[in-house]
């Protein structure tokens, strides 16, 4: 799955667009700053996914629709 290897770029950028803090990305998935932390990290072994419904719930949060954040219609990247 490739879109893994970049999603934690396209999650900071996103995060980082809509001006938001790791710890308002926590919140709305309802998780601590740490997983974000990981979800972002760029260290691939320090690396971790949200679940299903935290992805949903930062997406629907930030009004983002679900494939650019898994990578599809974006392959540039």
């Amino acid at each position: 799955m490739r879109y893994l290897q970049s999603f934690n770029r396209r999650l900071r950028r996103i995060r980082e667009q809509g001006q938001l803090s790791l710890g308002d990305v926590a919140e709305m998935c309802g998780v601590d700053e740490a997983r974000v932390r990981g979800w972002e990290a760029t260290d691939a072994r320090q690396r971790g996914y949200p679940g299903g419904s935290e992805w949903l719930d930062f997406c629907r949060n930030t009004a983002t629709p679900p494939e650019p954040v898994r990578g599809r219609g974006d392959e540039g990247e």
